[in-house]
Formats: C-alpha cells, structure tokens, sequence
C-alpha cells in the first residue's frame, strides 16, 4: 500500500471479531485447518474457562529444527531420514501441549457453536485414518462444502521427551547455592 505498511499489522487479526465479523464459518480459514485449531485467537473454542475467557490460557511457543539432507523432489527416492524435531515450550505440559493435542487437534468439537464433521482432526497432525479422516473447507455464497477425505497422518512421531527448562531466575537461584567440595 501507498506508504508501506505495519509488519505488526500482519499478524493483528481475530477469526471471529466481536461484531460478528470477519470469518466465523470459516470460508477464508477453515474451521478444522491446522491454523486455527492450534491457534484459534479470540475465537469462541473449548477450553476457555469461562465465557468470553481467553485462549491464551493453552498457548504455545512453537520452533522447530530440520534434520537430514534437503529434500529433492526431482531425485530418485532414498532412504535418508529427514524430518523436523519440534520444540513446544510451555508452563504446564497437560494445561498447554497435552489438551492442545487432545482437544483442538483431535477433536471434532473443538470450535463449539460452528459443527463439523463429528470424524474431523486436524489435518496437519492430527490422528487420521484413511478410512475415516475428513476435512472441510466451507464455500461462500451457499456453495457446496469441499470435502477432502481418505488421508493419513502427515506426521509421524519417532520420539518424544519432556525437559524441564528452568527459568532464568531459577539459573540464578541454583548458582547462587555454592557447592561443597569432598574431603
């Protein structure tokens, strides 16, 4: 736009604004899209603890490290193990990464007022089976919804480890304690 813009403004949005605005049912952003089931914003969802409570109760800080050599899709196969280890830092493990997984990710009824498929996860991480896995992508103007079905898990754990990462008042706390030395 004439003048730039503000990098900020980017990521200021809501899903749903509190007039009813934006993309309540989901024609821009699907409901059920990896997007917004593990960052719903201000969006009415399970999990808050009270009515127009916050969704930032469950949030994440979210980075991942890829591993391996690049994948070449013009190279013949191989057998090279490649993938992403993905680190979700938190404050409580079953309050933030555990129900995120269990009820935003592999729920159906994660969204509340707004249904969908009573067999949709999410379609990025979620626990798909071919013969069941279901994603919907609602159309405007009262067009039929796509439906995109038959798919497995995108992704496949190969390990995980819960680490505990002390805050750095706790560092200063621990270093502060002097330690004795053997006789």
């Amino acid at each position: 736009p004439p003048g730039g813009f503000n990098s900020g403004d980017l990521d200021n949005f809501e899903y749903v604004n509190a007039d009813g605005s934006g993309d309540p049912w989901g024609e821009r952003t699907p409901i059920g899209s990896h997007i917004r089931r593990v960052n719903p914003r201000g969006q009415p969802i399970k999990g808050q603890s009270i009515p127009g409570g916050s969704n930032n109760d469950h949030r994440l800080i979210r980075r991942a490290l890829p591993y391996g050599l690049t994948y070449l899709p013009d190279e013949p196969p191989d057998d090279i193990k490649r993938g992403l280890i993905g680190h979700f830092i938190n404050t409580s493990i079953e309050n933030q990464f555990e129900f995120v997984l269990r009820e935003w990710i592999n729920s159906s009824d994660a969204v509340g007022s707004v249904r969908i498929d009573r067999n949709a996860k999410g379609p990025m991480i979620g626990a798909n089976e071919p013969d069941s896995s279901i994603f919907e992508i609602p159309q405007p103007d009262g067009a039929p919804t796509i439906r995109v079905t038959g798919f497995g898990s995108f992704t496949h754990t190969r390990a995980t480890a819960y680490c505990f990462m002390p805050s750095l008042t706790a560092l200063r706390y621990i270093a502060g304690l002097g330690v004795e030395s053997p006789r």
